[in-house]
């Protein structure tokens, strides 16, 4: 999947009335968007019936689609440029503009389809693992996991750029984790757990 080319916003920020709230309500669509994906997870690990999960991968898959697109459009990395020109001295803004900078360079590092991709698999994969999971036969399970895991990795090698895929994953749920600062506190543990 070739990377989308990372770039600059297109024109130089300047003073626009109205930046702020225009910025406040992109994010509130993005929040809005990531609480919706969520609401379905929940729902497809809880609640749903089984014959509903193509369906709602499709609808995950729709919804992540969405989310990416709006964090890769062009005019919101000018909004974010001309909020930080005109908010430098606000450390509130700074630290908001500073994640959705970084939520932003995660999407453009990937293709849509990929995003796609992977809201697929997690939705195939978890019902294969209910159903492997109720007769105990790992096989039933095994081709939807390999093929998650593989887009886990192409997401992973793609976002890493040359470092450590793993660190990748890492910083996926602990911002600035990485194998080198978790290797010798899983030694030290595995040295105590062992025994």
């Amino acid at each position: 999947r070739p990377r989308r080319e990372l770039k600059r916003p297109r024109r130089t920020p300047g003073r626009t009335e109205g930046a702020e709230q225009t910025l406040r309500l992109r994010i509130s669509e993005l929040l809005h968007l990531d609480q919706t994906i969520g609401l379905l997870s929940w729902d497809e690990e809880t609640k749903m019936p089984p014959m509903g999960r193509i369906q709602r991968g499709e609808q995950l898959a729709t919804l992540e689609g969405l989310r990416h697109r709006m964090l890769t459009a062009d005019d919101l990395g000018d909004l974010v440029e001309e909020v930080a020109q005109q908010r430098e001295d606000d450390a509130h803004w700074m630290r908001e503009l500073t994640l959705l900078r970084h939520l932003r360079r995660q999407s453009l590092a990937v293709s849509e389809e990929l995003v796609r991709d992977l809201a697929k698999a997690k939705s195939r994969s978890l019902g294969a693992w209910e159903d492997a999971y109720a007769t105990n036969d790992f096989a039933l399970f095994a081709p939807a996991f390999e093929k998650l895991l593989e887009l886990v990795r192409e997401r992973a090698i793609t976002l890493a750029r040359g470092d450590d895929p793993y660190d990748t994953l890492l910083n996926d749920y602990e911002r600035g984790m990485s194998r080198s600062r978790l290797d010798p506190v899983l030694a030290d543990l595995k040295l105590k757990l062992v025994p």
